[in-house]
């Protein structure tokens, strides 16, 4: 069975990209964080994403990436100097976490071309 409740995010973030450009949605700190991915090939937005994904744990976003905490930690100072926010902070995260969703949702994410 098919219940609304559990597709009332999807059409929450499908109404929200209906009636707003996302570029509107998006915050400057995240444009940075793109721009400068396409500018040196890094991938900070993949690593934010990851990382909020699995909750802020250091280890286990170190392991999904294949990298050494050390080189996740420089990644995520990195990361929070792009983009001038906390993470620490909780409506922060949330914002992200559903910025990701509306990245993904209106195909963005996976050329990261806003504004172009």
């Amino acid at each position: 069975m098919i219940f609304f409740k559990d597709h009332i995010l999807d059409y929450m973030l499908d109404t929200c990209l209906d009636k707003l450009p996302f570029e509107f949605l998006c915050s400057k700190g995240i444009q940075r964080l793109i721009d400068y991915d396409n500018r040196k090939k890094t991938e900070y937005l993949d690593t934010l994403e990851i990382y909020l994904r699995n909750e802020m744990n250091i280890s286990k976003t170190a392991e999904e990436l294949f990298i050494h905490r050390s080189s996740l930690l420089k990644r995520l100072d990195r990361i929070a100097g792009l983009t001038g926010d906390d993470l620490s902070n909780s409506d922060t995260r949330l914002y992200y976490r559903i910025l990701f969703r509306l990245l993904r949702r209106s195909g963005k994410l996976e050329n990261q071309l806003i504004g172009a």
